[in-house]
């Protein structure tokens, strides 16, 4: 109930016989609220590897401090030992591969020089021939024959090129097949990088989820670390107070553990709200040393203002557990109740 005063309001002192009057002023007051929040890392890293293994080391606990490029974690890969080993059988054979089809291919070239000088050596001869039965010196018979020695080394240096063309498409496969060894010898080695896990910026850690000598799989967490250096303070905003907050905003945020008031900034304000709470997610960026992430808060928020009566604290009394004023009347005193919207 908002109680309107239009005359004077009497200020008592308890220990004293003298009063004091003071009128009430009408002025513009901002409506306030209070929601609840908690500290966050902006910044988190959770720890886990790309590779399953068994975890050999573990350098840090919660709580402590780390620096970028720390080493926190190393892992003994179990699987990588036995890819390394296959990827270096697999380029040993590749390898073998090319030598032997490089050895074919040189044989397969010299075998077509020989079957080109024969060929042109026949075809010279079968020309010779050729001259001889036109001018009757040579029988049919033998020329015929000649003809046919000429087809077959025609067939042979056909067969020989074919032979070169195979032993080049061998040649290329094997090159192919070594690059390809290479690059999975050099990927699998690649990944022993990820033995060795590091924090990513300086921070804390926060959460340990593994032990030493326990088994880990691709992806499963094993720290958590945060940041200390950017935080912030997530509180959900009721609808009503939801348009009356901008990004870019300053407010007052209490950390009761810390018994500070330290300013926030609104840096996101989301558009989409809970259908169940009806509450919006607000998030404010925080600067403070001892802040922590999970520390309580409270985010004081000032909302659209209105004209309102107000009194000095000083005329305030209460009386028999009533919070009220005394009201000068012509000359009588009277006690009036009051509803106190702040404080």
């Amino acid at each position: 109930m908002k109680t309107i005063l239009s005359f004077l309001v009497v200020s008592m002192s308890l220990f004293a016989n003298d009063f004091m009057s003071v009128k009430p002023l009408m002025q513009d007051v901002s409506d306030k609220s209070v929601i609840s929040g908690i500290v966050y890392a902006k910044n988190e890293q959770v720890v886990s590897t790309r590779n399953s293994g068994r975890i050999v080391d573990i350098r840090v606990q919660e709580g402590d401090l780390v620096k970028r490029g720390d080493i926190v974690v190393r892992i003994d890969p179990i699987e990588l030992s036995t890819k390394i080993s296959s990827a270096k059988s697999t380029l040993q054979i590749q390898e073998s591969s090319l030598d032997s089809a490089s050895t074919n291919l040189l044989k397969a070239k010299a075998d077509l020089e020989i079957q080109s000088r024969l060929l042109e050596e026949a075809k010279e001869d079968l020309q010779r021939f050729k001259n001889l039965f036109d001018n009757g010196v040579l029988s049919k018979r033998e020329f015929d024959k000649k003809m046919l020695e000429t087809s077959i080394k025609e067939d042979k240096y056909k067969i020989a090129k074919h032979n070169l063309k195979v032993a080049q498409n061998q040649v290329d496969s094997a090159k192919s097949g070594l690059n390809m060894a290479n690059s999975e010898l050099a990927n699998v080695k690649n990944q022993l990088q990820y033995s060795y896990l590091e924090a990513e910026f300086d921070g804390v850690v926060i959460t340990k989820y593994k032990n030493e000598f326990e088994t880990t799989m691709p992806g499963e967490p094993i720290l958590k670390i945060v940041s200390l250096k950017k935080l912030r303070v997530e509180a959900r905003v009721q609808e009503s107070d939801i348009n009356h907050i901008q990004v870019g905003d300053v407010v007052e945020i209490q950390i009761p553990s810390l018994s500070k008031f330290i300013k926030g900034v609104v840096a996101i304000k989301s558009s989409q709200g809970d259908a169940l709470t009806h509450t919006y997610m607000v998030k404010f960026d925080v600067d403070e040393e001892g802040l922590l992430p999970g520390m309580f808060a409270k985010v004081y928020l000032v909302g659209a203002s209105e004209k309102m009566l107000t009194l000095p604290p000083s005329s305030l009394i209460t009386k028999a557990g009533v919070l009220g004023v005394f009201v000068k009347k012509e000359k009588i005193l009277e006690f009036r109740p009051i509803e106190l919207l702040y404080l």
